[in-house]
């Protein structure tokens, strides 16, 4: 299963905390890092965090790098994985070098970075104890889509147009596989090491086991004992124009039928110029890519500052127009209808200060 949790303010800075959950581990993510997000994390969630994905770096996407690095420079175990757009390795860094790293060596940590360009993958190591001073280089990976795989999930990236490269990222969890006990009772089998070789998709269906003696086809016991369950999955996108059909393309190919899609919901349909011109997408155009996508459900995030109360309530309805299933996340719904409420007591005090106003010059 994969939760989130949509973090930062309405107008501000925001970035996701995913967690991939397998009932035996937690595994914890960040798609970006805004300014003061991580604050709404409790300190042992920061802690835990094994990978950052970065769509790009303009600072509200990276502000809040630095509550992260102050919680994970010297953390024991595997290296931080992050992944973001050409440049990253370069930035990363950068950023790290801007520190004094004198109590450094002798330390455990560091991180991995990788940058993704559309069709490879370069990653350096940068360790701790050397004060990130030293660029490990791996080999590069020829990728289409493949950014990270994980014995628990696989990130799949598209390299988007946001005037710089933006990243859209896919976390999704394997397909998994039971054997149901209600069957395997009914044929009269018991559980063995054979169940072994029914589970694993290497051995064909031609293929034969025996079973205290008796052969059995291995397509014929998967279909009747086994139970397929498809992985969960969750989509970012944020920051990216798509008007070219092979990014469309690329875009069904890697997003196609999520079951969660979070997706930025920057200008309102009448300022589609302006989203243009700074490399967003309108309402409709949020409604429509989803339309194409098909998520189970589409939340919306990375509003502008520009909009308050009823004017972002009316752009959500502009996406809804397309896309029935989208919503604000939950606590934000709640926040706006708030403001609404906020808004029309203001109109009714004016319009009785008004009033009273007009009364007195008429007395």
């Amino acid at each position: 299963m994969i939760e989130y949790d949509v973090l930062g303010q309405i107008g501000l800075d925001n970035c996701v905390a995913a967690r991939v959950c397998t009932g035996t581990a937690n595994h914890h993510l960040l798609l970006d890092a805004g300014g003061d997000c991580l604050q709404q994390l409790r300190r042992p969630q920061v802690y835990a965090t094994i990978g950052v994905l970065f769509s790009h770096f303009h600072f509200d996407h990276y502000a809040g790098f630095d509550e992260l690095l102050r919680a994970v420079w010297n953390r024991n175990g595997p290296l931080l994985q992050v992944i973001g757009p050409p440049g990253t390795c370069q930035v990363l860094q950068h950023r790290l070098q801007g520190y004094l790293w004198n109590n450094a060596p002798g330390q455990p940590g560091g991180f991995r970075v990788s940058e993704f360009d559309g069709q490879t993958l370069q990653t350096i190591r940068l360790l701790t104890t050397e004060k990130f001073e030293i660029a490990h280089a791996e080999p590069v990976v020829e990728t289409s889509s493949l950014v990270w795989e994980h014995d628990d999930f696989a990130v799949h990236a598209i390299q988007l147009d946001h005037g710089t490269p933006s990243i859209g990222y896919r976390i999704q969890e394997p397909d998994s596989v039971s054997v149901q006990e209600n069957q395997l009772a009914e044929m009269g089998l018991r559980r063995g090491p054979w169940l072994k070789s029914l589970k694993d998709s290497r051995f064909p269906d031609t293929d034969t086991v025996n079973v205290e003696g008796i052969p059995y086809e291995l397509g014929q016991l998967r279909q009747s004992l086994l139970l397929k369950k498809r992985g969960t999955s969750l989509g970012y996108l944020t920051d990216f124009r798509a008007d070219d059909q092979a990014v469309r393309h690329q875009l069904r190919q890697v997003f196609f039928e999520l079951d969660v899609l979070i997706c930025e919901n920057n200008y309102r349909n009448d300022e589609r110029e302006l989203a243009v011109q700074n490399h967003h997408l309108t309402a409709s155009e949020v409604g429509r890519l989803a339309l194409e996508l098909q998520p189970q459900d589409l939340v919306l995030f990375h509003v502008s500052d520009r909009y308050y109360g009823q004017e972002l309530l009316d752009q959500l309805e502009e996406v809804r127009v397309h896309y029935p299933r989208a919503r604000f996340p939950q606590d934000w719904q709640k926040k706006i209808e708030r403001q609404c409420q906020r808004a029309k007591i203001q109109e009714t005090d004016s319009a009785r200060s008004t009033g009273s106003a007009a009364g007195d010059i008429v007395d």
